[in-house]
C-alpha cells in the first residue's frame, strides 16, 4: 500500500477475539481497533473496511440463522391472528406480514430505523455541519450494524464508498 494512510476504527465483536474477512480464509488477530490503509482499494483488498464489516455481520448472521431454524422448528405452525383482504389491499397495516429487523413502519408513528425515528436519527447520526441534516452514509452504518457510528466512522465509509463509485472499463 506505500504511502497509504492508516486510519484506526473502532469495532467490536462480539464472540471472539478473532475477526473472518469473507474474502481469506484466515481469521485477522482483533486488538479492539481494525487498522484500515486508505488508498487504491480493491474488492478483495485484505486492508478493505468493507470485507472487515461484511465479516462482522457475517458472524452475526450465521447465529441468526441458527435461531430462526430452531423457532421455525419449534413454532413454525404457530398462528399469530386472522388476516383480513382488507387489510392485504389496505397495504398490510397492523398486520405482521415479514419477519424484519433493520426498519418498522407504525400506523400511526411512522417509520423506525433500527427502533430510531427519523427524529431521534436526526439528532443521534452525524452530519455535516452541526444542526444539519444526518449523512446518508451514517443511516446506511446504523441499518448494516444496528449501531449509531461516529462521525470517523461515516467518514471512513463516504471515502470506501467513493473509491468504489467507478466502475472498471472492462465492466459494460
Amino acid at each position: 500500500m506505500g504511502d497509504s494512510r492508516e486510519i484506526a476504527i473502532s469495532a467490536q465483536a462480539k464472540s471472539s477475539n478473532r475477526l473472518k474477512l469473507p474474502s481469506q480464509r484466515e481469521a485477522v488477530p482483533y486488538q479492539g481497533n481494525l487498522t484500515i490503509r486508505e488508498g487504491n482499494s480493491g474488492i478483495n483488498s485484505f486492508n478493505s473496511w468493507i470485507m472487515a464489516l461484511m465479516g462482522m455481520k457475517g458472524e452475526e448472521m450465521g447465529l441468526v440463522l441458527e435461531r430462526l431454524k430452531k423457532l421455525k422448528a419449534e413454532h413454525g405452525k404457530a398462528q399469530f391472528g386472522n388476516i383480513t383482504v382488507d387489510m392485504v389491499i389496505g397495504g398490510m397495516r397492523g398486520m405482521t406480514g415479514l419477519l424484519w429487523e433493520t426498519s418498522l413502519l407504525d400506523p400511526d408513528e411512522g417509520i423506525r430505523f433500527r427502533g430510531l425515528s427519523i427524529p431521534e436519527c436526526q439528532k443521534v447520526l452525524p452530519a455535516a455541519k452541526p444542526e444539519g441534516q444526518p449523512l446518508p452514509e451514517g443511516l446506511l452504518w446504523l441499518l448494516l450494524t444496528g449501531k449509531v457510528p461516529s462521525k470517523e466512522q461515516v467518514d471512513v465509509l463516504s471515502k470506501e464508498l467513493r473509491i468504489r463509485a467507478t466502475v472498471p472499463g472492462f465492466v459494460a
